[in-house]
């Protein structure tokens, strides 16, 4: 059995209250449980790699622009190419 810890931990501002309380709502789980869950993949101690979901409402969602193809193509026409050996 592993021994535990408790903590108090002061000066919780409103904004991370409201995010942890909300956490636990959608995971049912207790203010507690969302915390340490919340801090244990904050220190990454899940033992599962980081996945990062920042940009994902934009996969799949290219929209070919032809005016924007030219203007890169132009930008592209300017690269020194030795200098980036």
């Amino acid at each position: 059995m592993h021994r535990t810890m408790q903590y108090t931990i002061r000066n919780i501002t409103p904004e991370i209250d409201q995010a942890l309380r909300r956490k636990a709502a959608e995971n049912s789980q207790s203010l507690n449980q969302a915390a340490l869950a919340t801090l244990e993949n904050g220190l990454n101690l899940t033992g599962q790699p980081k996945v990062h979901h920042d940009l994902d409402e934009f996969f799949g969602k290219w929209v070919s622009d032809p005016e924007c193809e030219k203007v890169l193509d132009e930008m592209r026409e300017q690269i020194d190419w030795d200098m980036w050996k």
